[in-house]
């Protein structure tokens, strides 16, 4: 006779915040080519935990993001991190 342990077939998920990994001074760490820092991440994570999430947000899992108004998006957000209003310049950064 063999023991059969039942397992929920839903994973759970724990969310935990994320974490920067910054040093003393404030520096992020260089992880790109010829140790560049990585910019386009840290800035999607800002966007992501300050702006407001009636324009752009996590779902509910926190698996993926929703741009719930394209038009202050692309014209405050962008332009206020990334200095263009280009979406196209946007997602291009993400499937890097």
């Amino acid at each position: 006779m063999s023991l059969v342990q039942k397992t929920d077939p839903t994973p759970q998920i724990e969310l935990k915040e994320p974490t920067l990994f910054v040093d003393e001074n404030g520096h992020y760490p260089r992880t790109g080519r010829r140790g560049a820092p990585q910019v386009f991440p840290r800035k999607l994570y800002e966007i992501l935990s300050q702006e407001n999430t009636d324009t752009v947000s996590w779902n509910q899992l926190g698996t993926n993001f929703v741009i719930a108004d394209m038009e202050d998006f692309t014209e405050n957000i962008l332009m206020h991190y990334f200095r263009h209003t280009k979406y196209s310049s946007f997602q291009r950064q993400l499937n890097l």
